[in-house]
């Protein structure tokens, strides 16, 4: 006789496109917590290439559209998720935090709470403490 046991994953989430695709953001977002809800782990999500957009807190839609920024802080703030932000990817599109700002010499930052900017090395190192990659 076998027992199959559930085995509760972890996972990492790599978000690449913009805001503006609400229906991949929304996407996004229920995948995540149907996985929470599910008891699995989400380590952090990874925001690369167009993604970066999500951490600007410049971008403001519409009142009656959905606010991506708004619903990846509740995320963060709900279920305590690392908002990550690769650095380069988000200096190339205009989005920085007021340290990166401050090297590069601007004179004002525009990265969202609670989103942080990370390098490429940290998302790869935090890759090998989870079970799967999700590319959203």
């Amino acid at each position: 006789m076998f027992l199959f046991v559930k085995m509760k994953k972890s996972y990492a989430c790599l978000i690449i496109s913009s805001p503006s695709d609400t229906l991949a953001t929304q996407d996004a977002i229920v995948l995540i917590k149907q996985l929470l809800e599910n008891g699995n782990l989400i380590d952090h999500v990874f925001f690369y290439c167009e993604g970066v957009h999500h951490a600007n807190h410049l971008n403001k839609p519409l009142g009656d559209e959905f606010n991506a920024n708004q619903a990846w802080a509740a995320l963060a703030n709900e279920y305590n998720i690392p908002m990550l932000v690769c650095v380069t990817s988000a200096l190339r599109r205009g989005v920085v935090d007021s340290e990166t700002a401050t090297q590069e010499g601007l004179s004002q930052h525009n990265l969202a709470v609670p989103f942080q900017q990370v390098g490429l090395g940290e998302f790869f190192t935090r890759l090998h403490s989870v079970d799967n990659l999700v590319q959203l």
